[in-house]
């Protein structure tokens, strides 16, 4: 470090002063022209007087260059962070879909087993619901002790009022006795539970354009309208055997599509709740 005068009020002061430090004043750095001997200002690349190119100082150059190298470091910084945000925004486009479409498959196939537990509820009690109207009908039996033989319910679970009029050409005790049964023994109340919860499962789904939402919506409207014909047939009609056969096939048409849908095994996984069933 040199002194140098201040132009202003003469006193000296450091050359690295930008202002001087007695009266204010801006410095103008100089530097001598190395041709002519002449102050001229540093920061002019050639000289008034002569018209020398002026070379600049190694501190100046350093100096520059390392100005020069923050400016590149700093920018090299905002590019990093520019595309790491764009990085990270790419891949929650690209991800997001891919979490949702997994999440709706989970879901799915877990409605799916739902539905696949309840419509084997419903074929035991539709299967009971035919027996007993068959029976009715046909057999010349006269007690619940042999209409359990023909139906899944024991004889103490027909044990109600309308299991003493069981008699032939009187079909319309028989179908009650079974249903009232099934009723008494919670069976119509666990499955409407089921099917009332996949609806709001179904409602949750946020793909419905899917085939697997489409197909799945339509196994749970099969199932809704079978567990109604189930619970409220009361011998007004005599198709019900040609009903039951057309929810059968519908409900069939409804698994297989599925199964291929999810990658699901509907028998092996019917097999492994047969335990949990309540019926």
């Amino acid at each position: 470090m040199s002194l140098i005068k201040c132009n202003e009020c003469g006193k000296e002061i450091s050359d690295t002063s930008k202002t001087c430090i007695h009266c204010g004043n801006p410095i103008e750095k100089k530097i001598i022209c190395s041709e002519c001997n002449k102050e001229v200002n540093h920061n002019i690349k050639v000289c008034p007087h002569c018209g020398n190119k002026l070379v600049k100082s190694a501190k100046e150059k350093i100096s520059n260059i390392t100005n020069k190298k923050n400016i590149f470091k700093k920018l090299g910084k905002k590019k990093l962070i520019i595309i790491s945000i764009c990085v990270v925004v790419i891949l929650c486009i690209i991800s997001i879909p891919i979490i949702i479409n997994k999440n709706n498959t989970k879901a799915s196939k877990n409605i799916y087993g739902n539905l696949l537990v309840v419509s084997d509820d419903i074929e035991v009690i539709a299967s009971d619901l035919y027996s007993s109207w068959h029976y009715g009908i046909y057999e010349d039996y006269h007690s619940k002790y042999y209409l359990s033989d023909e139906v899944s319910l024991d004889y103490d679970d027909l044990d109600n009022y309308y299991c003493s009029y069981v008699y032939k050409d009187e079909w319309i005790y028989s179908v009650q006795c079974v249903t009232t049964a099934h009723e008494d023994l919670g069976h119509y109340k666990d499955i409407k539970k089921i099917l009332d919860s996949t609806k709001t499962e179904l409602s949750n789904i946020s793909n419905r354009k899917s085939e697997t939402y489409k197909e799945l919506n339509n196994f749970y409207i099969n199932l809704n309208n079978y567990y109604k014909l189930s619970k409220e047939y009361d011998g007004s009609f005599n198709s019900l055997k040609d009903d039951i056969s057309n929810y059968r096939n519908l409900i069939k048409n409804n698994i297989s599509k599925l199964d291929l849908l999810l990658n699901f095994d509907s028998e092996s996984y019917i097999s492994a709740n047969k335990n949990s069933n309540n019926i």
